[in-house]
């Protein structure tokens, strides 16, 4: 039993009275320390101890921060007792009308339920109630730590959409309330877009989330920013990257070992540093880190699965298969007990081609049953082509030519339709859109040519018409009221120009809006299916060339070479498809696209770009309205690099009641308004369609050498 040294403390009444809240302080620090010390060797008897003599301190409010610190502590270990303390927490918040203190201890049930129980139905039912309590009493800054939560909840059950709404909401709440959250939440986007397969918008949020982390000191919170950077690199198969950012978080990491949660992050770093060896075929570096990994994750008592399957990997390409089964039992012993049934086909996989090796082809032939129904429950029919071709084999070593064939015959088939037929439909559907939207345009620019005819051929009849009601009228009526009737003429001749102006002005706002939203639909479908269809076949033609180098080596220069070629295309395909329609706008909105835009401008050297928005109502326009206003941003943005030579850009943003007003000014060489309306400068025209079509105001103030300004207002 740990002795503890007595400690005297002599207190002065008057002085205690005055200065409570000092000695609160002192009293959690104090709790929060003690408990630390002993979150390891710790057992149910020592908790319920250690709870007697928390409960005896007084107010409630210290009291509370004393039980949530222990709670924090023995979370990972007693995750139960800790939930049970956490309620506790609460039912004590409530009887003394400790509203903070309530919504507190549902945030820190929240993070036990997310993080360490993975109870994410029970994570969703206690952000309800914490929101819907922080909401009532106007507490912004715990409203965004808990829409951080229910966003993570949702995205992690697989609502990805759903999930990018709360993060927007936890954005607004936040504001420059907490940087810590800020870097926090910036870290959970990068996340949501990594397993979108967003890898581009992932490490533009993960290096976000770092520099504000870096900015305010806060080393401890950047590691697991740096860890995601180096799985996002490892995605995009950029090894040396990868291991540069893992090793960076390690390098942190270790400067906080008695942190259990860094433990965890450190274990995760060598495991991810080992991937990166065994991908470069540095197969005893990639097991000196896994062990590495083992010891950590031992440490916290964190599931080993995947870690094995990475052992027994690296055994199997070694080809120390006793070692190699070893390990992979290990992982279907876990996969039983945990009554996983479509996870882990590879370990199946893994397993039968040991057994071919050592010729035990009854066994490999039920472990790759079993992988082939693995992966077809969890519904990867890539995993099956391999599949096949190993039962293929089995069957080959068997003697057993009409099964052997018939698994051949398989694998070739699903190879066909995965790469093959699913090529030639795409570039079929491809065709057919592209041949039917030209043909609606061509419907659509007749349509508008017969519209202009008519008005033409109403107008003159219409001209006509009052002319000879006048001369009519002339006739008919005397001398005497001559001049009242020609008035009259001449005041229905201007009502009928202005209502045929009215119809040309319609008509043009028709044909403009028509174009505009026929703009964004099509910039929408060319980015899609340069990212979902051109994007994954170069993807798919990259693992192909890699196969076809480890089996022709005495091509490796030119397979190289074209992988290369194929590397820089499939870079290219992604910066296209993001600058037609960036993944930040239609996820998070209009503010973050802009800010986004305005973080590349001050990305390019010689200017310097300022960006005020003002959202109080933190509200959403519409999605055309979005992507109309993005544009002339962008447009602007975009006149100014080429043509400006300016060193300072600005863009004021604000929503009001029922405008939306944007003021931006470039300190260019600027230029004559009226001429380059004249000329009908395709800019300037780009800019005042898209204003148009939005029913707003357009004023441009510039002219040569003092700098352009643009004021636009929007009805919203």
């Amino acid at each position: 039993m740990r002795k503890w040294n007595n400690i005297i403390i002599t207190f002065d009444f008057v002085t205690l009275h005055r200065n409570v809240s000092r000695y609160c302080a002192i009293v959690a620090v104090f709790f929060f320390h003690l408990f630390w010390m002993e979150a390891y060797s710790i057992n149910i008897k020592d908790i319920e101890k250690r709870l007697s003599v928390i409960n005896r301190v007084r107010p409630d409010s210290v009291k509370i921060d004393s039980l949530i610190a222990y709670a924090r502590n023995i979370r990972y270990k007693f995750p139960q007792k800790a939930i049970a303390i956490f309620d506790n927490c609460k039912n004590i918040a409530v009887q003394g009308h400790l509203d903070e203190r309530i919504v507190k201890s549902i945030y820190q049930k929240c993070a036990l339920y997310i993080f360490v129980d993975e109870n994410l139905d029970s994570a969703l039912i206690n952000c309800e109630e914490g929101i819907r309590i922080a909401d009532s009493l106007k507490f912004e800054l715990w409203l965004a730590k808990l829409y951080r939560y229910k966003a993570i909840s949702l995205r992690n059950i697989g609502y990805i959409n759903t999930s990018f709404d709360f993060f927007r909401k936890s954005l607004r709440s936040v504001r420059n309330r907490d940087s810590v959250l800020l870097g926090k939440l910036y870290i959970s986007l990068g996340t949501s877009f990594k397993n979108a397969g967003l890898y581009d918008s992932s490490a533009f949020y993960y290096i976000k989330g770092y520099n504000v982390f870096d900015k305010i000191n806060r080393k401890k919170e950047s590691i697991s920013a740096l860890i995601n950077l180096g799985q996002v690199f490892y995605k995009l198969k950029e090894y040396e990257k990868s291991e540069y950012f893992l090793n960076q978080s390690l390098l942190i990491a270790n400067m906080y070992k008695e942190d259990e949660a860094v433990l965890g992050l450190i274990g995760l770093a060598y495991n991810k540093l080992g991937g990166v060896y065994f991908m470069e075929k540095k197969y005893d570096s990639a097991l000196y880190f896994f062990r590495l990994c083992e010891r950590h994750y031992n440490m916290v008592n964190y599931d080993l699965s995947n870690l094995y399957i990475n052992i027994g990997s690296v055994y199997n390409v070694l080809g120390n298969y006793d070692s190699a089964l070893f390990y992979y039992d290990f992982v279907k012993k876990e996969i039983k007990k945990r009554s996983v049934d479509n996870l882990f086909s590879d370990v199946y996989n893994n397993i039968s081609v040991i057994y071919i090796s050592q010729a035990k082809y009854n066994l490999a032939l039920k472990n790759i049953d079993t992988a082939i129904y693995m992966a077809t429950k969890a519904g990867t029919p890539g995993k099956l082509i391999s599949y096949y071709e190993n039962k293929y084999l089995i069957y080959e070593k068997l003697s057993d030519y009409k099964n052997a064939y018939t698994y051949l015959l398989k694998s070739k088939t699903l190879s066909d339709s995965i790469y093959n037929i699913q090529k030639t439909k795409l570039i079929s559907d491809l065709e057919m859109k592209y041949e039917k939207e030209k043909d609606q345009a061509h419907i659509l620019t007749l349509k508008n040519e017969n519209l202009q005819k008519n008005l033409e051929l109403n107008k003159r009849t219409n001209q006509r018409n009052i002319f000879l009601a006048g001369g009519s009228g002339i006739l008919v009526i005397s001398i005497l009221i001559f001049a009242f009737y020609r008035q009259r003429v001449k005041k229905d001749k201007i009502i009928s120009d202005q209502r045929i102006e009215k119809l040309e002005r319609e008509k043009k706002l028709l044909a403009a809006k028509s174009i505009v939203e026929g703009q964004e639909e099509e910039r929408k479908r060319i980015a899609r299916e340069l990212h979902d269809g051109l994007g994954v076949l170069l993807s798919t033609a990259k693992m192909q060339f890699k196969t076809i180098e480890d089996n022709s080596p005495g091509n490796s220069e030119m397979l190289k070479k074209a992988a290369g070629l194929l590397e820089k295309a499939s870079s290219d395909v992604r910066r296209i498809s993001h600058n037609m329609m960036p993944g930040i706008l239609t996820k998070l909105g209009l503010d973050e696209a802009i800010e986004d835009l305005f973080d590349n401008i001050n990305d390019t050297p010689g200017i310097t770009a300022t960006l005020n928005i003002e959202n109080e109502e933190e509200r959403r326009l519409s999605e055309n309205t979005e992507i109309m206003i993005y544009r002339m941003v962008q447009e602007m943005v975009n006149n100014t690099l080429k043509y400006a030579g300016a060193d300072k850009v600005s863009l004021d943003l604000i929503y009001e009641d029922k405008t939306v007003s944007l003021q931006y000014s470039d300190n260019g060489k600027g230029f004559d308004v009226d001429e380059k309306l004249k000329n009908k400068s395709i800019g300037l025209t780009s800019i005042q369609s898209r204003v148009n079509f939005l029913g707003g105001k357009l004023n441009i103030n510039s002219k040569p050498g003092r700098g352009t300004t643009y004021f636009i207002s929007i009805p919203s």
